[in-house]
């Protein structure tokens, strides 16, 4: 497996609002000092380390983000203890 070590100008287009069918509140991908966040409601901020390409990992586990046809970020799916493939959708508005 290739480590992947995204640049400066990468990051942005991870960054945004995230829902899911299943929970009403919205995730939120943010950049914090070169380095991707996740942020929810009544949690602290949870730093997300780059894995591979698209995978990160944080205390609430792994996040494995998604593209759509044309390459653009879409969404992701995460894996946190026993919940597997929770799957989220980038808000486009």
């Amino acid at each position: 497996v290739t480590a992947f070590e995204p640049t400066a100008a990468e990051l942005p287009d991870y960054a945004g609002a995230y829902v899911s069918e299943e929970i009403d509140p919205v995730y939120r991908i943010v950049l914090q000092d070169g380095a991707l966040s996740l942020m929810r409601l009544k949690h602290k901020t949870d730093k997300l380390l780059p894995v591979t390409r698209d995978t990160f990992v944080g205390d609430i586990g792994t996040v494995q983000f998604t593209r759509d046809a044309s390459g653009h970020i879409s969404g992701f799916s995460l894996d946190a203890g026993r919940i597997k493939n929770f799957r989220f959708t980038k808000r486009t508005n």
